[in-house]
């Protein structure tokens, strides 16, 4: 598992057949070269039945949004709110979207252009997946960039504390860290403390042990996805 970003060699933007721009990405057009609009709204009418189920939604992929467009109408019909997250490798895709006015804002979150640790810091990534969105892939993207997407499916955060502090806001607990073996778990040094009774009775320390069994559950730790 590399958890790098994937190397875009070719970016170019190309004319479909009815005038929609259409990505040409390391020898790969994203969107059909005919009539994108058409296809968009046969991935949406594919993933139906889970766009009523939930009004969330993680779209893997975002080429120009068309796809991610219809999504959002369709998601319009059966929920009153509703948000799209998108997790797409390619900045150049997303730059030009905004360029053209192709995302509506207000519903869609674009996390473009992130390596996959990275996306597993960011804490809105964290809040939308703790939701438990539906996973739609947009088959053209994860095809091109499979060993991302399979990186990001299968990410297990780290446990270290060396790891795990730096993401911690709080300046009270990040001191408390500060004392901490870095080579050990979080849940390793809690539970040195509860056996050692040495400060688990401290505001701090409670806090790290209820952080602590959060993550145990799975809630940011192992927020597992399946497509």
């Amino acid at each position: 598992m590399s958890l790098q970003l994937p190397s875009i060699d070719i970016f170019e933007i190309r004319s479909a057949k009815n005038g929609l721009d259409v990505p040409y990405i390391n020898g790969v057009h994203l969107h059909s070269i005919y009539n994108p609009t058409r296809e968009a709204e046969t991935l949406a009418n594919n993933n139906l039945d889970v766009i009523k189920e939930k009004r969330y939604a993680l779209v893997l992929g975002l080429g120009m949004a068309y796809h991610v467009q219809k999504i959002i109408d369709s998601l319009s019909e059966y929920h009153d709110q509703y948000h799209v997250m998108v997790i797409d490798p390619c900045i150049q895709s997303y730059k030009h979207c905004e360029k053209m006015n192709l995302i509506d804002e207000e519903h869609v979150t674009v996390m473009a252009g992130i390596s996959v640790k990275n996306l597993y810091q960011n804490s809105a990534v964290i809040d939308f997946l703790i939701a438990q969105p539906s996973v739609i892939a947009h088959p053209a993207s994860f095809n091109l960039y499979n060993s991302y997407y399979k990186d990001f499916l299968s990410y297990r955060a780290p446990t270290q504390l060396a790891d795990v502090a730096p993401l911690i806001e709080d300046r009270a607990i990040q001191d408390f860290l500060a004392n901490a073996p870095a080579d050990s778990s979080l849940g390793e040094w809690i539970t040195t403390l509860r056996k050692e009774d040495r400060g688990i009775e401290s505001k701090e320390a409670l806090l790290l042990f209820a952080f602590n069994k959060i993550a145990s559950l799975g809630k940011l730790q192992d927020a597992s996805l399946e497509l």
